[in-house]
């Protein structure tokens, strides 16, 4: 699984590959397909404060177990 993670304040996200989530007792595996990164991801980034609840867009499958 590849993710756009922010390592620190005032960085760029960088691309990092973890390992894929498995799903315990009564819980359901999300595959989102595509998320952007937005506006709010770079204010967070650069350290400012936000009280801001955006919403995600994202694009996933279910996979039921």
């Amino acid at each position: 699984m590849r993710a756009a993670v922010l390592h620190a304040f005032g960085q760029a996200p960088r691309w990092q590959e973890f390992p894929p989530p498995v799903p315990q007792d009564g819980e359901e595996l999300i595959e989102v397909t595509a998320a952007p990164l937005n506006n709010i991801d770079r204010v967070r980034a650069d350290g400012m404060p936000t009280e801001l609840v955006p919403s995600w867009p994202i694009t996933a499958r279910i996979w039921l177990t």
